[in-house]
């Protein structure tokens, strides 16, 4: 199993917050060995229900990605007593006895899985996907004039650009709780940025919102959270 874990610094003029980030790529064999230890009982009686393999490693992914971003937040050092739960729109929400209003934010595809933990007071969101050209054709499908404009000055490269755009969204959409169930041009992109180690992107209706996207072994990671919080992200590598 590849693995980094980090806890990040979220610093506002005013205040600051900690949360984690996770980033795992792990086989469904060796997480199935695991999940007994990490699963909480009521995850562990829904995984026994999943019949494909495919949802039993993105679930197992996603849960085992989460705690491990969690713990970080967390005094719990139990991975197996901390519950996520789905919501009524499937947003995961987090359970356990002295939780301290920490909300976490979670993203799987193929082997690999994101997960960031957050306090519920700074809204976050995240998403990763791989880079590759079926997504690309796709994704150009969905979106809007602007942003394939916006593709075409920053130089990105197809498949590269659409999937980090659709990433960018999927970040944005999970902060705001709706998920991709509103009409994608309302999470437009206005404006993009290249900076040293990150792209950074902006938005058409969600001004007080940016998003923070990194390359990683193939994969494209999007960080959404507030505008005017500053996060570095160090040693990205696994």
């Amino acid at each position: 199993m590849k693995t980094y874990l980090k806890k990040i610094e979220l610093l506002r003029a005013e205040s600051s917050y900690s949360g984690a980030l996770c980033i795992i790529e792990s086989s469904l064999e060796e997480l199935k060995g695991l999940a007994k230890g990490f699963l909480h009982l009521s995850e562990y009686e829904y995984f026994k229900t999943l019949q494909y393999e495919k949802r039993q490693h993105s679930y197992l992914l996603g849960r085992y990605c989460a705690k491990m971003a969690l713990m970080q937040c967390l005094s719990c050092k139990d991975p197996s007593a901390i519950e996520i739960a789905p919501g009524v729109f499937q947003q995961p929400v987090v359970r356990h006895q002295g939780t301290e209003n920490i909300q976490v934010s979670i993203a799987h595809g193929d082997s690999w899985a994101t997960a960031i933990a957050f306090p519920e007071e700074h809204p976050m969101g995240i998403d990763i996907e791989a880079i590759a050209t079926g997504n690309a054709q796709v994704i150009d499908e969905q979106l809007t004039a602007q942003e394939r404009l916006l593709i075409r000055s920053s130089g990105l490269k197809a498949p590269l650009g659409e999937v980090l755009f659709w990433t960018v969204k999927e970040a944005l959409a999970k902060t705001i709780r709706c998920g991709l169930m509103i009409p994608l041009e309302i999470i437009e992109l206005k404006k993009f940025e290249e900076e040293k180690d990150f792209y950074l992107s902006y938005f058409t209706n969600f001004d007080q919102y940016k998003v923070q996207s990194y390359l990683i072994e193939g994969n494209a990671l999007s960080i959404a959270l507030p505008k005017n919080t500053k996060m570095q992200l160090t040693d990205l590598n696994i």
